[in-house]
């Protein structure tokens, strides 16, 4: 994920790529982190990230169990072996740009 810790106009170049749970991984300034993915993700975990979501191995044991997982605020059930079909409401970051007595609709929410 990325991080803006200072959003101030005058800061620039201070955002970091951090890796999502589970991978681990050191966080990187203005480059992509390098993570690492445990289980069937370490070999599998370009599916999910192709869609921009992220790679859970629920059981390290059981095999062809791995899951790509939606990523906040989109949402959406996990799905096995295969991007998960995510939806994000954009409302929910940009309700605020309407005035009063106007409300925010999204009519196309597929990421």
């Amino acid at each position: 994920t990325c991080n803006d810790p200072d959003k101030t106009p005058a800061s620039t170049n201070d955002w970091t790529c951090n890796c999502i749970a589970p991978a681990t991984g050191t966080p990187a300034t203005v480059i992509a982190a390098m993570c690492v993915n445990p289980g069937e993700c370490a070999a599998n975990s370009m599916t999910c990230t192709a869609a921009g979501q992220s790679c859970n191995d629920p059981d390290p044991m059981t095999a062809n169990d791995w899951q790509c997982e939606c990523i906040a605020p989109a949402t959406g059930a996990p799905a096995v072996m295969m991007a998960s079909t995510c939806m994000l409401d954009e409302c929910i970051a940009n309700a605020a740009t309407c005035l009063m007595g106007q409300s925010c609709n999204d009519p196309d929410q597929t990421v």
